[in-house]
């Protein structure tokens, strides 16, 4: 799993982000690391939405991924699950990013 390089300034999404990532590193199973990313978004949309009044938009590209998550959850293989648990990652580093500046 590749890492963006963060300017680590966002404190609350930026740990959010980076304890959910050590959870799916450490995880033994791809169900596992499927569900520790789904709840990094979850967590870090929450937390966003509270902060900073998030538009249902801002979150629309998270909300699909993690229901095509949910939905294959025990259909995907190893490869087509880390594509999309990397990329579950990306777009939670793209909202952290987009709010960044009000920290």
């Amino acid at each position: 799993m590749s890492t963006p390089n963060p300017r680590r300034n966002s404190g609350a999404p930026y740990i959010i982000i980076c304890s959910r990532r050590t959870l799916v590193l450490a995880a033994k199973t791809i169900v596992e690391k499927i569900c520790h990313a789904s709840e990094c978004a979850a967590e870090l949309v929450g937390h966003m939405a509270i902060v900073h009044k998030l538009k249902p938009e801002d979150t629309l590209e998270i909300s699909d991924l993690q229901h095509y998550l949910m939905d294959n959850l025990t259909k995907l293989n190893k490869r087509e699950a880390q594509a999309k648990i990397d990329e579950m990652f990306r777009l939670c580093y793209e909202l952290e990013e987009k709010y960044e500046d009000e920290y």
